[in-house]
């Protein structure tokens, strides 16, 4: 007995641009992915859409004029291009996507290349709202050289990603996929101070450029301001971070110097992760001593770092005594008095 063809389905989202009736719309697949949809001229179909299946970092890169819509269908990250009609949602709200490979007839129909959102006639809001993005003014003060300003951003990008990564471990939706490569950043060779600066890149690379954080303008002027855009959520993290670890400082300063002192004395602030027999009495005190660290830190979940580091309490250990430096370098420009976080 023939089985029937089963197909895809989306659920309609919201008109992008209407001339003389809707002309470029935006649907939802039931997973992560969206369909951006131009109408098309087919005598099979009612209300005729040719759609492309995208990512939601591509549709906020639309947002943000960075992509115009044509490009979105030539490269859908997917490579998945569907024919809907429109007038299945007379029916429910979903329509069927009939998988159809681009040609050079549906090409005559895809916006041209000067297309981008600004021209869309309806306010999406959609890509914004998920993404929700926010900016953070820094206020700073006192004398500043050029290398001061990339150890403050550079700082608080790093625990910004960090903290990024630990939240998309941790949560039920992020994809396995996403969760090994967080978990590749942890598990690179650590040999002293320039794997550190790899790692925090690695972590970085790992974001979507939606979710990245980036400077949205600076006054060198005393006093002056630095804007850091980025997602919302972590920004707000970053800066309680900080707020906690200044309330902290003098306790957490101890730790440091206690887990340092003992990973130095026994010789592992330079033994690569390969080395590190992790069956042993050592790792175990490692564990023990990293464990006891963390729980200092804000934001430093230990049962979490140790997963994302392949249960090497080892890495574990050298991630959180990074993770204080930065936080360390932050808060002394707070205490010099030339930085404000949270000015607005």
């Amino acid at each position: 007995m023939l089985r029937a063809k089963t197909y895809r389905r989306a659920r309609f989202v919201q008109t992008l641009y209407e001339y003389d009736g809707p002309k470029l719309i935006l649907l939802k697949t039931p997973g992560t992915s969206y369909i951006i949809a131009v109408a098309i001229v087919n005598e099979e179909f009612d209300e005729p859409f040719y759609g492309a299946e995208v990512t939601l970092d591509q549709l906020h890169c639309l947002l943000e004029q960075e992509y115009s819509v044509r490009y979105l269908f030539l490269k859908p990250k997917y490579k998945m291009r569907f024919i809907l009609d429109l007038a299945d949602l007379d029916d429910g709200p979903d329509v069927k996507l009939i998988e159809t490979p681009l040609s050079p007839a549906t090409v005559e129909y895809l916006p041209g290349r000067t297309f981008f959102a600004d021209d869309f006639t309806e306010e999406v809001t959609l890509g914004r709202e998920i993404v929700s993005r926010a900016e953070e003014r820094i206020l700073v003060d006192g004398n500043w050289e050029i290398s001061d300003f990339g150890d403050l951003y550079g700082g608080y990008s790093d625990l910004y990603s960090f903290t990024d990564g630990v939240k998309k471990f941790e949560s039920q939706i992020t994809s396995l996929e996403d969760k090994r490569e967080i978990m590749g950043a942890f598990q690179k060779q650590w040999q002293g101070g320039g794997s550190y600066g790899s790692f925090y890149r690695t972590m970085r690379k790992a974001q979507s450029p939606s979710e990245r954080l980036g400077l949205g303008g600076f006054e060198y002027h005393s006093p002056g301001f630095v804007d850091l855009e980025g997602r919302s959520d972590l920004l707000k993290a970053v800066t309680a971070m900080l707020r906690n670890f200044e309330a902290e400082q003098a306790e957490i300063a101890k730790g440091y110097k206690a887990l340092y002192n003992y990973l130095q004395a026994n010789k592992l602030l330079s033994m690569k992760a390969a080395d590190f027999d992790k069956d042993t009495p050592l790792a175990k005190s490692v564990a023990v001593q990293g464990a006891e660290f963390s729980a200092m830190l804000p934001n430093a979940p230990w049962g979490t770092i140790l997963r994302l580091s392949g249960n090497d309490p080892l890495v574990a250990a050298k991630v959180v005594l990074s993770l204080y430096r930065r936080l360390s370098r932050l808060n002394d420009f707070q205490l010099q008095g030339r930085v404000t976080f949270q000015a607005t």
